[in-house]
């Protein structure tokens, strides 16, 4: 673990005109401008932690910003302090703060939200924290990254509107036991390559792989990285390849909780497709119903919604990473595939 929770010693949160900062080994909560926020460094010990959300201080503040108080030359001052002081600076995914605040059960607010944050985050030390990049404007590399995975989102929409007939679903359909032979038993169940007929008809074969078991959308979406609408190849402009896993599952599915917005392919996967999964694992280890529960608590006082137990979170995060893992899978089964088809 990058990160040990006995050594934050700041926990940030902004409001429009003003920083709150938690001291949680003080118990202490002050109200800052942001320039002062700039400071904290100089008053932490060395190879201790200040945290703030990623959506504040993980970007410098642009013509159309609303979240980020500060600009290029202010965050670069504060990478130099922070390098002079020795104190790290951690990200917290701004999409796990409504989880934080109903976990702990502090309404939403500029005060209490460092709270909640160092709540979650004493219970839940495996929570991820990025590092800041340091790197402001967007490069080459991530416009392509952007366009890319705009194309794999109309791709997957296409896919959906027709019903999922088109060449990669019989693509899919056709290279059904040639997928699942590569496949470990968990990434074949997760996909649903686990169902096979039992005995010979006029339309199939004993043994063959149930056409109907087979999770689409979810499928569809890991090949929609990888060949376009027409069933062509789709390679990366600046490599001339298809693309490998570290980028597909950075910046096309977007598995990192730092993600902004996921797209299509990413919701098709996460929520149709990990969710229900890891419900149906979770119930088998005797929880109930943990599809209609919350990580962190209600979202409003009309919401009825239960909270995640400690268990419940272990699970939670034992099935995840079973499915996650099975997504690299697939994904680098279907590349292999594609590879031999194209060298042939």
């Amino acid at each position: 673990m990058s990160w040990e929770i006995e050594n934050i010693e700041a926990i940030i949160d902004f409001g429009k005109n003003s920083a709150t900062v938690f001291y949680p080994k003080e118990n202490r909560l002050d109200t800052i401008s942001h320039n002062e926020v700039l400071d904290i460094p100089k008053k932490l010990k060395p190879n201790n932690i200040m945290v703030c959300e990623d959506s504040h201080m993980g970007n410098a503040r642009h013509k159309r910003s609303l979240a980020q108080p500060f600009t290029v030359s202010q965050l670069s001052d504060l990478r130099n302090t922070l390098n002079d002081t020795q104190v790290k600076l951690k990200l917290f995914p701004q999409m796990s703060t409504p989880r934080a605040c109903g976990y702990s059960g502090l309404e939403k607010s500029d005060e209490n939200d460092p709270k909640s944050i160092h709540k979650l985050l004493s219970d839940f030390p495996n929570t991820s924290l990025k590092n800041p990049n340091w790197q402001f404007e967007a490069d080459m590399f991530l416009k392509e990254a952007w366009e890319y995975k705009n194309d794999t989102n109309h791709f997957c929409n296409l896919a959906r509107r027709y019903d999922y007939s088109d060449v990669n679903s019989q693509f899919i359909i056709d290279n059904a036991e040639k997928i699942a032979s590569q496949l470990s038993e968990t990434a074949k169940e997760c996909f649903g390559f686990d169902q096979v007929y039992k005995k010979t008809s006029n339309k199939w074969k004993a043994g063959q792989i149930k056409s109907s078991s087979i999770k689409m959308t979810q499928v569809y979406s890991v090949l929609a990285t990888l060949r376009d609408e027409h069933g062509n190849n789709r390679l990366r402009p600046s490599t001339g390849n298809l693309p490998g896993w570290g980028y597909v599952s950075r910046h096309i599915l977007c598995m990192s909780p730092f993600h902004r917005r996921g797209g299509v392919a990413r919701s098709n996967i996460y929520h149709h497709g990990i969710r229900n999964w890891i419900n149906l694992k979770a119930k088998a280890e005797g929880c109930v119903d943990i599809k209609n529960k919350r990580r962190g608590g209600p979202s409003s006082e009309e919401d009825t919604k239960k909270s995640f137990t400690v268990q419940d979170e272990i699970l939670f995060r034992k099935y995840r990473s079973q499915y996650c893992k099975s997504i690299k899978e697939l994904f680098q089964t279907l590349k292999k595939i594609i590879d031999i088809d194209s060298e042939s």
